[in-house]
């Protein structure tokens, strides 16, 4: 016989029911996983169906949380290897089973074992001085692959040269016809195929080095490109924010992306003709059938939590307040793209207002960009009015600032830059005032240098009307 429950019993019930949903809520929105993948750049499907992704990390451009995994279908996590790696770029699994990474800010190559353990790295060339048998030292090495020969083709990304090399770091050709390029890959004729990114093109070389075919109508800095077995070319049209195929007399066959993808990195025709893409700035992988249809994905970025994690307006905008590290608070130090020779400093000496201001000095070389950085939440429509001063000193490329749009899922959706400032300049006002694209709930402000020199910030204001 079941006695009937008390009105205050009922209610105690109630309440713990509700604190369990909100305690739950609460860890799902304010807790990150145990595993996030923050930025996809490369993978390779392994023969077992199982695919090996690199996580360039990184996710608010700071140097960190860089890893590279192996997951199923499902989703699992079956490998993972994150020790020491910084914004690595891609990895592949060699014919010996171990997984080798092109380690980008750590200037390496790294071979490691399926029990995590260092085999081999490229700083181990040259007597442990890291240089290739040219003499030359690889700069932020973007992709890499297993030549037929054993061999491997290596990107050398600031070095602007495709390099064939082995563990002996034996130079056997070096291409060097193309500017900050991705992803080489060799071809069953023995040509390479280039995403030619800085120029906006993708290019078949032979071995010779002559350019026997290209492709660079409406490209945007491409990263990706894959020739097919019916001579077609896939691309990942990075900035463009699209993949395209394209066929040998440079007709586009098949496009998709455009308001659904944020610099894709790397697209792969699979078995069947599904295409696996890496949607770099939704922080996932998708499969797209040739109806356009994601018919399976991997994400595990929890979306919601990052924004609410954004402050509503901008904070510390004249650098007055210091942080227990001394620097500005509420600001961060992007150093993911330049990570060596840069100094970032709340400058209590040298102030166009008030007491302090932001500076960022480096010995990088050309067109290494790095950045104070501080994102807010904000909504589509209206304009962003932006003002600022800016100073420099011995600046070689230029200083600004830009405002970057990003959309709920992490893409970035449009942005503006300012005028750049180059030499020695005085504290100088800049002002931009520029429509919010829809579907805004971040926006990102940057106080960028590029290339060598010193550069200056303060009174830092953003606001944004309805209108």
């Amino acid at each position: 016989m079941k006695l009937p429950l008390k009105r205050g019993g009922a209610a105690l019930i109630f309440v713990i029911i509700f604190l369990i949903i909100t305690a739950a809520a609460a860890a799902f929105i304010f807790y990150p996983s145990k595993f996030e993948l923050e930025r996809p750049l490369g993978f390779q499907v392994l023969d077992d169906g199982n695919i090996l992704v690199t996580d360039g990390g990184g996710l608010l451009w700071e140097d960190k949380n860089s890893k590279v995994f192996i997951i199923n279908r499902a989703g699992k996590v079956l490998w993972k290897y994150d020790s020491g790696l910084r914004f690595a770029h891609s990895a592949i699994k060699l014919k010996n089973s171990n997984i080798l990474i092109p380690d980008t800010n750590n200037d390496r190559l790294v071979e490691v074992s399926p029990a995590g353990n260092t085999v081999w790295t490229s700083a181990q060339w040259s007597g442990g001085t890291g240089l290739l048998s040219d003499g030359s030292k690889i700069d932020y090495p973007n992709h890499v692959i297993e030549m037929g020969n054993g061999h491997f083709l290596l990107s050398d990304r600031f070095n602007s040269a495709v390099v064939e090399t082995d563990r002996n770091g034996q130079v056997y050709r070096s291409y060097k016809g193309a500017s900050k390029q991705h992803a080489p890959r060799e071809l069953e004729n023995g040509n390479i195929i280039i995403a030619d990114s800085d120029n906006n093109r993708v290019i078949e070389v032979d071995k010779k080095g002559g350019i026997v075919w290209q492709f660079s109508r409406g490209l945007n800095w491409p990263r990706f490109a894959r020739r097919l077995e019916n001579n077609n070319t896939i691309i990942s049209d990075s900035y463009g924010n699209r993949i395209i195929e394209v066929d040998y007399a440079g007709n586009t066959l098949f496009e998709y992306g455009k308001g659904i993808l944020s610099m894709p990195y790397q697209a792969e025709q699979l078995p069947g003709g599904n295409i696996l893409i890496a949607d770099a700035q939704h922080s996932r992988l998708i499969e797209i059938n040739r109806n356009k249809k994601i018919v399976w994905k991997y994400s595990t970025m929890n979306s919601l939590r990052r924004w609410l994690m954004m402050p509503l307006k901008l904070k510390n905008g004249g650098a007055e307040l210091a942080g227990n590290d001394k620097m500005p608070k509420y600001w961060r130090r992007c150093d993911l793209i330049a990570p060596e020779g840069n100094k970032w400093e709340r400058d209590t000496a040298n102030a166009a207002e008030g007491r302090a201001s932001f500076k960022l000095t480096s010995t990088e070389g050309p067109g290494k960009n790095k950045w104070w950085g501080q994102a807010i939440k904000t909504t589509g429509g209206g304009k962003a009015y932006f003002s600022c001063k800016i100073k420099t000193a011995g600046v070689k490329e230029g200083a600004g600032v830009s405002l970057n749009f990003v959309d709920r899922k992490g893409g970035i959706l449009g942005g503006v830059n300012s005028k750049t400032f180059s030499a020695d300049t005085e504290w100088t006002g800049i002002d931009i005032i520029t429509p919010v694209p829809k579907g805004t709930v971040i926006v990102g402000i940057s106080l960028s240098l590029i290339g060598e020199g010193t550069a200056w910030w303060d009174d830092v204001k953003y606001g944004k009307s309805l209108k």
